[in-house]
């Protein structure tokens, strides 16, 4: 299966990408409030393969799913949407915010194999389910030999 591989959460670097990202997030949002504009995340995917599809899961807990779209460009699966910024209530101080807000994007190209005909998505509990079935694999055609009987 060739999938583009965008990030590995396991990876360190990663990690370390995560964490200097909310450092950041922790001195800028008090500058410049809860709304910076063009922000982004990306939420964390599974991708696994059976004997006949791959099935892809975002974790996306608390956003509706109706601001959530799943698209299909050729090959290049595409999930995106965005999680608002919940109002901010005046007898509230925040001491922590390590929820992503803002919009985000995920891509990933789907195999050759992949029949983008008969993708199907759900959402359960803050999980996307994408299932995405394997063609048929064709079996070669045996052309029959005819003998010339002249020969």
């Amino acid at each position: 299966m060739a999938l583009i591989r965008r990030n590995d959460p396991e990876h360190p670097l990663y990690r370390l990408q995560d964490e200097m990202n909310n450092l950041f997030n922790q001195f800028v949002e008090p500058l410049f409030g809860d709304n910076l504009t063009g922000r982004s995340w990306n939420p964390r995917i599974n991708v696994e393969e059976t004997p006949n599809e791959y099935i892809v899961q975002a974790e996306l807990p608390g956003i509706d799913p109706k601001d959530v779209a799943v698209e299909l460009h050729g090959n290049t699966l595409t999930i995106r949407g965005e999680r608002k910024v919940e109002e901010k209530k005046e007898d509230r101080h925040r001491h922590v915010r390590e929820l992503n807000y803002g919009s985000f994007q995920r891509s990933m190209v789907l195999p050759e194999a992949a029949n983008t005909e008969q993708i199907t998505a759900g959402s359960r509990h803050g999980v996307l389910t994408i299932t995405v079935p394997k063609k048929e694999e064709k079996l070669p055609k045996r052309i029959n030999i005819s003998i010339d009987p002249l020969q």
